[in-house]
């Protein structure tokens, strides 16, 4: 006699993936926000955090994950389904170009270099607002289709030479 098991339909879980310090300039707020809000419309999701690690700050939410920082996360953000990063103000994060040179989808705020790294909203992200008052849950967990974006060419190797 086996114990009784009724088949059900999983859920595809959201996986996510930001790499920056948990502080106020850095939308460590916005952060719980995404979070409550993926938990209010019943979204599956997981979130690795990498931040520094005298940070000591206990997770935010039961799907997230504090990992210690590390500079070879490249393989995890081309494994998850987006990158976040929701600070007040970025100047050319590496995070995001390398998110999008490997085909993986930006959820950020609109901070001014945003859309010039390439992050257009339903296309290769979302550009969320700061006051996080309209974040299109439903759409971020449906995905975006394969894009591909090339890095900006940097001409360092003019100006240095």
């Amino acid at each position: 006699m086996y114990n009784p098991y009724t088949v059900k339909k999983p859920h595809k879980v959201l996986n996510l993936i930001s790499a920056t310090r948990l502080t106020a300039e850095k939308g460590f707020n916005r952060m719980v926000a995404l979070a409550d809000a993926l938990d209010a419309a019943v979204i599956p999701f997981h979130w690795d955090v990498y931040t520094e690690a005298s940070a000591r700050v206990q997770p935010f939410n039961k799907s997230v994950s504090i990992l210690p920082q590390r500079l070879d996360i490249l393989d995890f953000i081309a494994n998850a389904d987006y990158l976040v990063q929701l600070s007040y103000t970025e100047g050319y994060s590496y995070s995001i170009v390398e998110a999008l040179s490997v085909g993986t989808p930006v959820i950020c705020t609109a901070f001014p270099v945003a859309e010039e790294q390439g992050i257009v909203n339903g296309k290769t992200g979302f550009i969320l607002p700061f006051d996080m008052t309209e974040i299109p849950v439903k759409e971020i967990y449906k995905g975006i289709k394969p894009f591909k974006v090339e890095p900006r060419e940097s001409h360092y190797d003019e100006i240095l030479s």
